[in-house]
């Protein structure tokens, strides 16, 4: 009976596996995501027409012309640190999320900044991990941040290339279809990564069952 039902099983982790080959062979062209990704008017990291080293000042005047940009709120904490939280006006693309989240709150982003300069902008989207391996490429330096309590996990994916990385959360055991279904926040830095090594987003996947997610 096992070697009846381990065939089937190895057919279809095969033909997933094939299907994941051939799906990223395939060109894939979203025009407002690739404009949010690679501006051209923009040195990367760059998003919204904000960047790293630019002021307070200057950060929160793109916030409040940008088009997509209902508020903007301030935050003042200790250590000179400072951020800019934003929320959308149902303008902007589909693929940043609108909805609450823990870590942002009702909030589309954050600008973290420190001295009077942005460190890093963070912007909750639905993105998925298969989206970002399409239009970002499948190497990366890969993370894992986390697990809380066993039953999630917390990592980081970072394209240094791009200057963009993305902050997935995954619900423990994950499976390789969950895996890339997983959405995810994206951040703008200019800070050195921190990986675990250069590899592809599928190896997190295998990072995270081998500590037991």
């Amino acid at each position: 009976m096992a070697r009846v039902m381990f065939w089937p099983a190895l057919v279809g982790v095969t033909v997933f596996t094939v299907l994941i080959g051939v799906i990223g062979a395939q060109p894939y062209h979203n025009p407002e995501l690739e404009a949010l990704l690679f501006p051209a008017d923009c040195r990367m990291p760059c998003v919204l027409g904000l960047y790293p080293g630019m002021s307070v000042t200057e950060a929160k005047a793109v916030l409040r012309k940008h088009p997509w940009v209902r508020t903007v709120e301030t935050d003042d904490t200790h250590d000179r640190l400072y951020s800019l939280w934003w929320t959308w006006n149902g303008k902007q693309p589909a693929f940043l999320d609108s909805r609450p989240s823990i870590e942002l709150g009702d909030h589309g982003g954050v600008v973290r900044t420190r001295g009077g300069l942005v460190r890093a902008i963070t912007l909750r989207s639905n993105l998925s991990l298969g989206e970002l391996r399409l239009i970002l490429g499948s190497t990366a330096m890969v993370s894992i941040t986390g697990i809380a309590f066993g039953n999630a996990a917390f990592f980081t994916i970072d394209y240094p290339r791009d200057g963009v990385s993305a902050q997935p959360f995954v619900h423990c055991p994950v499976h390789m279809r969950t895996f890339w279904q997983t959405t995810s926040d994206l951040t703008w830095s200019s800070s050195d990564t921190s990986g675990i090594g250069a590899g592809t987003v599928g190896s997190a996947f295998s990072v995270l069952r081998q500590i037991g997610c």
